[in-house]
């Protein structure tokens, strides 16, 4: 059996799967208001809508990347993203915010594979500095996420509403489950498996947990991310309820960030394989 190869193809596949946050938070930023409206839910208990997914999205991967290691890739991938799919089509029919927010909460857990699967088959099938041009490939497709979604979802909320846009999010949920069925290969033989599952995680947690330089890289990572969300979730109801802005134009102007992030990936892509991504990231 020939063994799978990371083409260009596939890791626009992979872009594409990783690129679930993106489109779960930025096509329905925008219908954030209309949501609290109809379902008579205050600005806060809405935005917890974000929070459920965002906790789901970080749970999933602690969970996911450990089942894959067991499992192999490709399955948990083909059944996380069906729960994900399934979780989407069922959001549009929301009756209350509960509902909605535990529909989103199953959405981040499931949806996480698209985000650790993807970039864990990158690095399967890849080495050193080509695993890094890899990744940054597949964030730098990821990257149309935040810069195509939030208009698509002004412009969509603007004719149908937020269950349009929950509606064309879970078309793409389905496309996403196709595309993985149909061209995402596995990328973990049975032999290179390991059993030691969730156990293994506790332990690699409580060696990371000493590491100062660990814990440094990844307290500037929090405290940026902290500082992007806090952002995404207000400035649906600054933009739209203190500022008047229309869901279009309001997506359109948040596109703004989506198009910075994706020229910084674009940018890391093209360098980071030359001057390595520890100035990278001195720089960044």
């Amino acid at each position: 059996m020939t063994a799978p190869r990371l083409t260009s193809g596939l890791v626009v596949i992979l872009g594409f799967l990783s690129a679930v946050g993106p489109f779960a938070i930025d096509m329905y930023l925008a219908s954030l208001p209309q949501i609290a409206r109809e379902l008579e839910a205050p600005p806060a208990t809405v935005q917890l809508t974000l929070t459920a997914f965002l906790v789901g999205l970080g749970a999933g991967q602690l969970l996911l990347g450990p089942l894959s290691d067991m499992w192999g890739r490709r399955r948990v991938l083909l059944l996380s993203t069906s729960v994900f799919a399934l979780a989407s089509v069922a959001l549009i029919a929301s009756p209350n915010i509960e509902v909605f927010i535990g529909l989103r909460l199953l959405q981040g857990l499931s949806g996480a594979a698209g985000v650790v699967v993807a970039r864990a088959i990158a690095v399967d099938l890849s080495t050193g500095r080509t695993a890094v041009r890899a990744l940054s490939l597949i964030a730098t497709v990821g990257g149309l996420g935040p810069l195509v979604a939030p208009p698509i979802g002004g412009l969509v909320a603007s004719f149908s509403g937020w269950r349009g846009v929950l509606t064309a999010l879970a078309a793409i949920a389905v496309l996403m489950l196709v595309l993985a069925w149909l061209a995402v290969p596995e990328s973990l033989p049975r032999e290179h498996r390991h059993t030691g599952g969730l156990g293994a995680m506790r332990s690699s947690f409580a060696h990371f947990m000493k590491d100062p330089i660990y814990l440094g890289y990844t307290g500037a990572y929090a405290t940026g991310f902290a500082g992007l969300f806090a952002y995404v979730a207000a400035s649906p109801f600054v933009g739209q309820v203190i500022l008047g802005m229309s869901p279009l134009l309001y997506g359109l102007g948040f596109a703004g960030g989506g198009a910075a992030l994706l020229v910084t990936n674009l940018i890391n892509a093209t360098y980071a394989p030359r001057i390595g991504p520890e100035r990278m990231l001195v720089v960044g």
